[in-house]
């Protein structure tokens, strides 16, 4: 067995691992990431969810006011001049996204992470995690076939369905009511160059086929991912009709069964409708896009109701600007939202287990209930919990968490336009 130290060991190399990383990187520590897939991003670049949801204040009319730490501001403004991300997209009733060049982002998160002295450990699974008392001494790690044992001072769980806590044997939030998954896949020599158009085209054909040929309701949610529209490429997006639960082998099964949901849908799409008609599959994007799992049990667990009353807190480390969005298996989807210009905050709670000293949580992994991870869940705020996290990871001693409370307020107090 291979051994590894590090001061900060982070779990998940989506976005939220990715932001805890830089942020313990940044204090001086050595970070260690673990990451099960084989490319970094999770669903960003995995499932190319296509468009960073979370980012700005929602606003009617614009212009677009940016939520969330300087980290983030800075990344947004570094993806922008680098190509891979452009200006805030108005998408519907005030909400800001931002559409991204999923082929560049994976490559770009891993530049960053090495650069600042991160490990990187791709193709990692966790195991096993030692735990002796009230704090998480070591975890145990396979990477193919060959098993690490990776010993920190904090662990931070980016892993989307809370496996530490899981390993650890601590209660977790598992409600098995999850939102349906989707999946995105992308085609080029369409000829259609207006991005309402090919929507508009989509939505017709999957009605008729639902009322017609019997295909699932879910797929009456397809659409164009917003500003993916390109020299007659686009990437597509529709609800898978399966339920999805903590089982893994149910998901490797679902892995398989979205890439035919994908043929049978495409062919059907191409044979139907001239916009497609010389249209071709690029890629189907490997995994499907599942939105809410399994999560962290923390000292407080976020509300609902925190969310559409625009809770405030003393201890709040984080800001969520983006409604309530849940999505249901027969394609319907559902959005509640608060007020423009109004944000809820997420406390350090939130990010803190209450039986383990030194094992925080972000990303899809906080402490929240079902309707309040349907809004923290998405990339911008993702960002800010995963920042947030890895701060807090580096705190020295438990009276020098208020100081590191106090700066990331701070700095959430600024708004850039």
């Amino acid at each position: 067995m291979n051994d590894l130290k590090a001061d900060i060991v982070i779990v998940g190399g989506g976005m939220a691992g990715f932001a805890a990383a830089l942020a313990a990187a940044g204090e001086g520590k050595s970070v260690i990431m673990a990451e099960r897939q084989q490319m970094l991003g999770g669903n960003a670049t995995q499932s190319n969810v296509g468009t960073i949801c979370g980012a700005y204040y929602r606003s009617v009319p614009g212009p677009a006011v940016f939520a969330g730490h300087s980290f983030g501001y800075n990344l947004i403004n570094e993806l922008a001049s680098v190509g891979i991300c452009g200006e805030p997209i108005m998408h519907h009733n005030g909400l800001y996204v931002l559409h991204y060049q999923w082929s560049q982002f994976h490559s770009f998160l891993e530049e960053k992470l090495v650069r600042a002295g991160v490990v990187v450990l791709k193709n990692t699974e966790v195991l096993e995690v030692g735990r002796n008392g009230s704090k998480i001494e070591h975890i145990i790690t396979t990477t193919n076939d060959t098993k690490t044992k990776i010993t920190g001072l904090a662990f931070v769980d980016c892993s989307g369905n809370a496996i530490l806590s899981r390993l650890a044997k601590i209660d977790v939030i598992s409600t098995g009511n999850y939102q349906a998954a989707s999946q995105v896949f992308r085609v080029t020599g369409i000829e259609g160059d207006n991005e309402f158009t090919v929507n508009m085209s989509l939505k017709r054909l999957i009605s008729k086929l639902i009322a017609e040929k019997n295909f699932p309701e879910s797929y009456r949610s397809i659409s164009v991912v917003p500003g993916s529209l390109e020299n007659g490429a686009v990437d597509i997006k529709f609800t898978l009709p399966d339920i999805i639960s903590d089982d893994a082998a149910l998901q490797q099964m679902l892995t398989e069964k979205s890439k035919n949901y994908v043929q049978v849908l495409f062919e059907t799409i191409k044979n139907n409708t001239s916009i497609f008609r010389n249209a071709v599959i690029e890629n189907i994007f490997p995994m499907p896009g599942i939105r809410t799992q399994q999560r962290s049990k923390g000292k407080y667990i976020l509300t609902g109701s925190d969310v559409l009353e625009c809770r405030k807190f003393d201890n709040y480390v984080a800001l969520g600007t983006w409604p309530i969005e849940e999505w249901f298996n027969d394609g319907g989807l559902s959005l509640e939202y608060f007020g423009e210009d109004s944000c809820y905050q997420i406390p350090a709670e939130c990010l803190t287990s209450g039986v383990i000293d030194n094992l925080f949580f972000a990303g899809k992994n906080i402490s929240a209930d079902d309707k309040a991870i349907a809004s923290a869940r998405v990339i911008g705020t993702c960002l800010q919990t995963g920042y947030a996290a890895g701060k807090m990871a580096t705190c020295p001693a438990p009276d020098a968490m208020p100081e590191i409370i106090r700066q990331l307020q701070q700095d959430l107090a600024v708004h850039h336009v």
